[in-house]
């Protein structure tokens, strides 16, 4: 059986922190909690601390937050556009998923 994936990309003013294929992704806005998977519509959404909950394409589910934030969906691809830099922030107690999803300390900076 081809399982529908979703593809995503992490974008940080320095670049992309992140990019890879994902089943799906829950989170909440100012309307609620809502819930990613394939064929969704299409939809924008700003997000403040907003838990994201991504189940990646081994089935690997993670939680990241971020302080601020815009989710972009468009024919089956998630951009989210972050602040913060140089990665993700990991909020969950378990290992990264993949070796280009870097966990970072905020007091952390890059030149």
């Amino acid at each position: 059986m081809n399982e529908q994936r979703l593809t995503m990309s992490i974008q940080a003013p320095a670049g992309v922190i992140w990019e890879g294929e994902i089943r799906s992704l829950r989170s909440h806005n100012q309307e609620g909690p809502f819930t990613i998977l394939p064929d969704h519509a299409n939809f924008m959404t700003p997000l403040h601390q907003a838990e994201l909950i991504v189940t990646f394409a081994d089935g690997v589910e993670r939680s990241y937050t971020y302080e601020e934030s815009v989710l972009f969906l468009e024919d089956n691809h998630i951009r989210l556009y972050v602040h913060e830099e140089p990665g993700l922030r990991q909020t969950a107690s378990a290992e990264v998923a993949t070796e280009s999803v870097v966990a970072t300390d905020e007091t952390e900076t890059t030149s």
